[in-house]
């Protein structure tokens, strides 16, 4: 995920939200100079998923079906529209009965078993079950498994977080978080090992839950574990505002209708937001990371056209 493009999800309360590729115009801009930058981001998926349909000339949902889950036997998982039309129109609805109330539509909102989960995790591992038919051959589930960006602080693989652990033994891993479910997929190849988890409680319950069934399987995998998460943590550098970003401010005009946001940074590294002419809320903790200051300006225009949009990020 070294495109430049931020991370984002985009969640819609309304009957009829703006379709996808009006949400990546709008969102899935270029903020840091692609190829040297890592930053975990739903949106540069989104925009591989874009391209896939482009070359293809049909849906994406479509073509993970026939060209994933299908062969796979993956009979129960699906992505759907934001509108709940198409495949996971029928998941939507069971989903929305079970819980009592309505679930806000997500875009590219996949669905999935629990035994469908642990049929991929089999593929993955190289020992698929009967009747499984291979999507990729074992060089390329291991490029998918290993080929990390070179850019600093990058830890993801093709889809999957990736943590050496020593002797040429690897940490595959993947989560999924949502409104009320959370998902975690662990793989360890050397050991044949995945191990899947599925929760509606706290975002960290199914990561933790995994790392010790994993550590409870694998002798020594807890403590390897530990050290690479050490490791990779010592190799990110909190954000430190330069010289350049002091004092800046956002652009002095807005499309007509637009609500003016004001980001600005002081010497000592604070940051202050400003939502057209309200009071400005000051964060002095902006997080870590490896990212370059962009040469422009940290600020945005946001229309008043669309407030049903609620974008969260991590």
């Amino acid at each position: 995920m070294t495109a430049g493009i931020p991370h984002g999800a985009a969640t819609y309360r309304v009957p009829d939200p703006p379709t996808e590729s009006e949400v990546l115009k709008r969102h899935a801009m270029v903020v840091f100079p692609p190829g040297e930058t890592f930053h975990y981001s739903n949106f540069s998926m989104a925009v591989a998923d874009a391209v896939i349909e482009a070359v293809t000339r049909g849906a994406f949902a479509d073509y993970l079906h026939e060209n994933v889950f299908a062969p796979l036997q993956m009979t129960h998982s699906t992505l759907g529209d934001p509108a709940g039309r198409g495949r996971g129109a029928a998941l939507r609805r069971q989903r929305r009965a079970s819980r009592g109330h309505a679930v806000p539509a997500q875009f590219r909102q996949m669905q999935s078993s629990l035994m469908d989960l642990l049929r991929f995790a089999a593929f993955q591992l190289g020992t698929p079950m009967p009747s499984q038919r291979p999507v990729l051959g074992a060089e390329s589930i291991r490029v998918m498994q290993r080929q990390r960006s070179r850019a600093a602080g990058a830890h993801w693989a093709l889809g999957f977080g990736s943590l050496d652990i020593g002797d040429e033994q690897r940490w595959v891993l993947s989560s999924g978080n949502d409104i009320g479910v959370q998902s975690h997929l662990t793989l360890l190849p050397h050991a044949g090992l995945g191990v899947v988890v599925l929760s509606n409680g706290p975002a960290t319950m199914p990561t933790n839950s995994a790392f010790r069934i994993a550590g409870a399987v694998v002798d020594g995998f807890a403590e390897a574990a530990v050290g690479a998460i050490r490791a990779h943590e010592a190799r990110t550098t909190a954000f430190t505002a330069s010289r350049a970003w002091w004092g800046m401010d956002g652009p002095d005009r807005c499309p007509a209708g637009g609500l003016r946001l004001r980001l600005s940074v002081d010497p000592g590294g604070a940051i202050r937001a400003a939502l057209g002419d309200g009071p400005p809320v000051v964060s002095r903790k902006p997080g870590s990371g490896t990212a370059r200051s962009p040469e422009r300006s940290p600020a945005a225009c946001r229309s008043r056209k669309r407030p049903r949009a609620s974008i969260e990020s991590n």
